[in-house]
């Protein structure tokens, strides 16, 4: 049975564009080779390049940057720790962390994220100076109350 999980990556900060492409294409077929299906993976915003909390020593090298990629993929639970085994054997993977994901907590959240885009279209299309009030001017247009101390 496939389960969902959340990976979380630190890549080296050595790596230019074209070996981390590479080695994010190598993460995957870590899953693929395994039956898994990646729903997503993200390098871009908010995540990238991006400075680590504390020093980390990795190979002999004090680091203080990291690609962070974030893959969610559908793979069996037993297949599960021979991929995390070839992240520690990948001199490229500084770190990484899987987490199963809760399908009811992900169901809530896809709900939650489909009512605030709803939301957000919503708030576009009202007139008026602030957002969440029409029928209010903005705060900076009230008079001044200097006659309040």
């Amino acid at each position: 049975m496939l389960r969902r999980y959340e990976m979380l990556t630190i890549f080296s900060p050595h790596l230019n564009d074209e070996d981390l492409n590479a080695t994010i294409d190598q993460v995957r077929g870590y899953i693929t080779d395994r039956e898994g299906v990646i729903a997503e993976a993200i390098r871009d915003s908010p995540w990238g390049r991006r400075r680590l909390a504390y020093t980390i020593r990795h190979n002999g090298q004090d680091l203080r940057d990291g690609f962070y990629v974030l893959f969610y993929y559908d793979l069996e639970a037993r297949q599960v720790s021979e991929v995390e085994r070839l992240l520690l054997l990948n001199e490229r993977v500084v770190r990484h962390m899987v987490v199963k994901v809760d399908e009811k907590k992900a169901a809530k959240q896809a709900v939650a994220a489909a009512k605030h885009a709803a939301y957000q279209a919503t708030e576009e299309r009202r007139p008026g100076g602030r957002p969440d009030r029409p029928d209010r001017p903005e705060r900076g247009d009230r008079p001044e109350r200097g006659d309040r101390y």
